[in-house]
């Protein structure tokens, strides 16, 4: 771990230990920390966000790479107040959002957005699409090992 931070051949286990991590994201770029860390330490990621710098909260870049890795509600409030703002005027990147966090993030979306038919109608067919994907899993787990005759 000279220099570069985390190296890609980490083990899961190392990437999943948090005193390896923290110091991790203490010598590299916060993005290389968020990028290498396994999604138990989902909170190391938010917590290397907390403490970037301004600038990079203040970065669209910056802020839509780190929720690459996980969905974004969790980064945007890390972000600044003005990429917040931004951001939930970007129709792609909520759209993105509310498919991989779900309806419980529809709250980060601008009310300019939320006022767009065609907008609301993608929402709802996303949603639509999640509560039927999750309704076939319970069936399946349902009837799993039940023979039909």
């Amino acid at each position: 771990m000279v220099g570069s931070g985390i190296p890609p051949e980490a083990s899961l286990e190392l990437r999943g230990d948090l005193e390896f991590m923290l110091a991790a994201a203490s010598c590299c770029e916060p993005r290389l920390a968020l990028k290498y860390a396994s999604d138990k330490l989902l909170l190391v990621k938010t917590a290397v966000l907390a403490h970037a710098s301004a600038d990079l909260r203040a970065d669209q870049e910056f802020i839509i790479s780190s929720a690459t890795w996980r969905p974004a509600a969790g980064f945007l409030q890390h972000a600044s107040k003005e990429l917040r703002e931004e951001l939930s005027l970007n129709r792609d990147f909520m759209l993105k959002n509310v498919q991989q966090a779900g309806p419980a993030h529809l709250g980060n979306i601008s009310v300019k957005l939320r006022g767009n038919k065609d907008f609301m109608l993608s929402i709802a067919m996303v949603l639509v699409y999640i509560n039927l994907t999750r309704l076939l899993a319970l069936c399946t787990l349902l009837t799993d090992g039940i023979s039909v005759v």
